[in-house]
């Protein structure tokens, strides 16, 4: 081999190393993002949840006001 050839080889792995680098950090990113998201759709699913429960407990409502309206009607 050749000292150009060294060179030149040399440069390629200097590139790859540096894509090795940016690919690594954007996978540590990408990977802090995810759990950023994984965290805010286990809050939005408790908070689904909880409007869920909270609407029964209205219709509920709603119908014991409607069913005392149709008795008060009858009477």
């Amino acid at each position: 081999m050749s000292v150009q050839e060294i060179a030149l080889l040399e440069e390629k792995i200097e590139t790859l190393l540096g894509y090795i680098q940016r690919l690594s950090q954007e996978k540590a990113s990408l990977l802090e993002t995810l759990s950023q998201k994984e965290s805010e759709i286990e809050s939005l699913k408790a908070e689904l949840s909880r409007l869920q429960e909270e609407k029964q407990l209205v219709k509920n409502k709603v119908q014991e006001i409607l069913s005392k309206i149709e008795q008060l009607s009858m009477d």
